[in-house]
């Protein structure tokens, strides 16, 4: 993926694609007519978290990578500055400091949204799966993994009923296999949607510890279209 520099930040745009609500059908990329989840499509390039090729294809049907995955999250997290994440040392035996992921990698370590494995490798280039993808964006949302059984033995079937009740898998037709970029980008941009949550008071009990987070500000409402909002925030919302 080629990093693209955006201008306007994450929230701004995408409030402004959504508040609309309509967007151009026209061949963003080469082969629009391939892509399933168009708009989660157009919405996430929009926003410099998923970009095309330079050729100007979107190649909707490769599947991405650990690493790949982990600049996603970084870029949905932190928008332009994720681009200026680095790694200070090698993050793992098989990411070198100067990898061009080690900056974002190192980044979801810390948020705790990544892990490497056992023999202290992270596999940058194996492919991603959709359980593995809903996992970090679960974290990113404010689940802890650990609490919640999304480590473990019993990590999937957890993680597909968080994922679930959060919308992250909202019109996404399968979700058991790999993650090709069509069906990752409508993660993502449900994943926009869904309600940040907290552990009150760092109490955290599986299953009833996580709460919604209230918001009272000005920018509530930037995401459902309720004038009014909704009283919490959603990922994009804050």
């Amino acid at each position: 993926m080629k990093t693209c520099k955006k201008t306007l930040s994450l929230v701004l745009v995408f409030a402004l694609v959504l508040s609309v609500f309509t967007y151009s059908a026209s061949a963003d990329f080469t082969d629009q007519d391939e892509i399933t989840y168009e708009e989660a499509a157009v919405v996430l390039e929009a926003l410099g978290v998923i970009d095309g090729y330079e050729d100007g294809s979107y190649q909707p049907d490769v599947v991405l990578s650990r690493e790949e995955a982990a600049a996603i999250i970084a870029r949905m997290k932190l928008g332009d500055s994720a681009d200026n994440l680095t790694a200070g040392s090698e993050p793992f035996s098989d990411v070198s400091a100067d990898r061009w992921s080690a900056g974002y990698i190192a980044y979801c370590v810390s948020e705790g949204v990544v892990d490497g494995f056992e023999d202290g490798t992270f596999r940058p280039d194996d492919e991603l799966t959709c359980y593995q993808f809903a996992k970090m964006l679960l974290v990113a949302l404010g689940y802890d993994a650990d609490s919640e059984g999304l480590t473990g033995t019993s990590w999937a079937t957890n993680t597909v009923s968080y994922a679930v009740n959060a919308g992250i898998f909202d019109d996404v037709s399968s979700y058991s296999g790999s993650a090709d970029r069509d069906t990752v980008a409508q993660m993502a941009y449900n994943t926009l949607l869904a309600d940040l949550v907290e552990y009150p008071s760092g109490n955290i009990i599986i299953d009833s510890g996580a709460s919604r987070i209230e918001n009272t500000s000005s920018t509530d409402g930037n995401i459902d279209g309720d004038e009014d909002g909704d009283g919490y925030y959603q990922f994009a919302e804050r």
